[in-house]
């Protein structure tokens, strides 16, 4: 016996294509493999553009990329703004 929440998720599923779900994981490798970082960042944005009013699915994929890939790099610039110092510290009180 289904519930009606079951009913309810169920029937907003919906099918992708294969060359969407190729687009929305390219938008997640350009984001991932960026050497150069926010690199990867333009051409997400570019499949945003391209995919927003034709394939929403894709489109929040594009977005989801690009906001991982900004979030990601705060993150590594706030380690590194602490760490860095802190190694700097260590290493000058220990030889001097």
């Amino acid at each position: 016996m289904s519930t009606n929440l079951e009913y309810i998720t169920m029937s907003k599923v919906t099918l992708t294509s294969t060359n969407e779900q190729r687009l929305a994981a390219a938008a997640h490798l350009f984001a991932l493999l960026s050497v150069v970082p926010l690199l990867g960042l333009f051409p997400t944005v570019g499949v945003y553009s391209r995919k927003k009013q034709t394939s929403p699915w894709v489109a929040r994929q594009a977005i989801q990329a690009a906001l991982f890939q900004v979030i990601a790099f705060n993150i590594v610039l706030v380690v590194l703004a602490v760490s860095v110092p802190v190694a700097i510290a260590g290493w000058t009180s220990r030889y001097s």
